[in-house]
């Protein structure tokens, strides 16, 4: 089935070796469609792997050598601005004779069978669906949960480790997280996401074993600072292969491709790995479609997940990655310093330049108060602050009616187009940040989901109206990349622009349009939001702007 494998896979290492030093400069985006397809030097690189895939990895290679790589079918939809995909829960199945994934549509988690106990890999999103999914899940499979014995993490978001803190406590479980996502996942507690007590660090090369199994770990920062790769013994037909579980797929720079060969050269093909599995259906070749096929009837020949030592998936990521930096190479030429880059700043506004909390609140409960519907406690409107109004009321109070979030959204701005809007006050540090980037020569702007007029005066009100270029607000049904797609047909450049705000819809809406983008951690959206989406930087405080941004932009 898979020819020359071998040389396929020699291939792919020749060219991973043949990387070029600085082509992911700090801060580099990811190439927009147009820029990968007319850049030669990333074409010759996509091709090179399209080779080594033949037929038979097709999609693997698609996916990719695609400007983002391997997404989430959840996130993959929401950058194209279609509708989501409700998550499902789905019957748990036996993958392996000794490996088994529970959970949903979107994401699950691992159970490893041992000889002396079960090894899991990951926990689902909290500890209700650990206690309500996971281990009935488990007990389905004829799996007996008091017999966890070690919980590996693949990295800190809460899809991963939220449930870690009820199967600790239960069952005694030993906790296994990298260092680095340890403090990542300790930093997203908060009382609907309780976590566990920190435990075991994995570490480069670490062995976990438990009875008659050993799993190997390699950190592959990218997608966190301490993702997990994990090489896992799966049994079929009695015969023991190798699996490489891969927890993220983001490479963003030079060191962290030289990560992942490391991880290729010093575990994946030592130890024979002959498939690449994940916690998320349809990256990697873990597909609904294969795990139905499996369901339906455990394969008694040749196993569809094991494609050959030296073939798996992974063989052709390193040449995938190249592409998108030859192409930002060979589009803008531009490895100096990161506030050379953009001439365009275009600022969210609740929750990057001042905060909002207390007037939108005021006005939230005082539509939902007057049409009748329960009023909320702030800290209930806070978390929802950034997307649009009509997702903010659908969310509060589970309207499916069109004209009754209409009338929603006309009552708060009854109010707070009266006294709303002034009940703000900027962040420390903002005024003086803005002032010395515009006295950089950056031409900056303002995006923002607020009405255009409310924006203006909020704007005026504080006194920053001479700061900016031009002001650009959403409505109803207009959101954050129809704004941006209409600056850009006005004539906004986004190879030289960066879209700073502080939630991951600012992120994706950037990313649609291959806009570079900055996440802020002051606003509305926590670290692990801002993280999940992956923006080219982050920022913990105002003042660290300027250090992204001061130096005068190219003309």
């Amino acid at each position: 089935m898979f020819r020359n494998t071998l040389a396929r896979t020699t291939f792919t290492l020749t060219l991973a070796a043949a990387w070029h030093p600085g082509l992911w400069a700090q801060g580099s985006r990811i190439p927009t469609a147009e820029e990968l397809a007319t850049s030669e030097q990333a074409q010759r690189h996509i091709a090179a792997a399209m080779e080594l895939a033949g037929t038979d990895l097709i999609a693997v290679a698609e996916s990719y050598c695609s400007p983002t790589g391997p997404q989430r079918a959840a996130l993959a939809r929401r950058d194209a601005g279609l509708p989501p995909i409700e998550d499902y829960e789905i019957e748990p199945i036996r993958l392996f004779e000794n490996l088994y994934y529970i959970g949903f549509n979107d994401v699950g988690a691992w159970a490893v069978e041992t000889s002396e106990g079960i090894i899991l890999i990951d926990t689902l999103n909290s500890p209700d669906e650990a206690r309500d999914v996971l281990v009935p899940g488990m007990e389905k499979m004829g799996l007996d949960p008091t017999q966890i014995e070690y919980i590996l993490i693949g990295h800190g978001h809460n899809d991963h480790v939220g449930g870690a803190s009820y199967l600790q406590e239960t069952y005694g479980a030993r906790i296994v997280i990298s260092g680095p996502d340890w403090d990542l996942a300790l930093s997203g507690e908060r009382p609907d996401r309780p976590r566990p007590t920190r435990d075991m660090v994995a570490t480069d090369g670490q062995e976990v074993t438990l009875g008659d199994t050993t799993v190997t770990l390699a950190l592959t920062p990218g997608h966190t600072d301490g993702t997990l790769a994990m090489l896992v013994p799966v049994k079929h037909l009695g015969q023991t292969h190798t699996a490489l579980f891969l927890s993220g797929t983001s490479m963003p720079t030079r060191e962290s491709l030289e990560t992942f060969r490391h991880v290729f050269d010093d575990f994946a093909r030592p130890l024979r790995a002959e498939t690449a599995l994940g916690g998320h259906p349809g990256i990697s070749m873990n597909t609904l479609e294969l795990q139905d096929q499996v369901r339906e009837q455990y394969p008694q020949g040749p196993h569809p997940l094991l494609i050959g030592a030296e073939s798996h998936s992974t063989a052709i990521c390193p040449s995938c990655w190249n592409a998108p930096a030859r192409s930002l190479r060979s589009w803008s030429g531009r490895d100096s310093e990161i506030g050379s880059r953009y001439e365009t700043l275009i600022f969210d506004l609740d929750g990057t330049i001042s905060d909002p909390t207390v007037g939108i609140a005021r006005s939230v409960n005082f539509a939902l108060g007057s049409l009748g519907y329960e009023t909320v406690a702030e800290e209930r409107v806070r978390p929802l602050i950034g997307p649009s109004l009509s997702i903010l009321f659908r969310t509060l109070t589970r309207e499916d009616s069109e004209e009754a979030i209409l009338n929603l959204v006309g009552k708060f701005r009854e109010r707070y187009g009266s006294v709303g809007y002034s009940e703000n006050e900027l962040y420390d540090e903002i005024p003086e940040v803005l002032n010395e980037l515009s006295s950089a020569g950056h031409l900056m702007g303002v995006c923002t989901g607020k009405r255009v007029d409310f924006a203006i005066r909020i704007i005026e009100m504080f006194g920053l109206s001479g700061l900016f270029e031009f002001v650009s607000g959403g409505d109803v049904n207009i959101d954050k990349k129809m704004q941006l797609e209409t600056l850009i047909s006005e004539g906004l450049d986004p190879g030289s622009s960066v879209l700073i705000g502080d939630r991951a819809v600012d992120v994706y809406a950037a990313r649609t349009h291959g806009i570079a983008s900055t996440g802020v951690l002051w606003g509305f959206g926590d670290h692990e939001e801002i993280s999940e989406s992956d923006p080219n930087h982050t920022v913990n405080k105002p003042g660290e702007l300027l250090d992204l941004f001061r130096a005068a932009p190219e003309k």
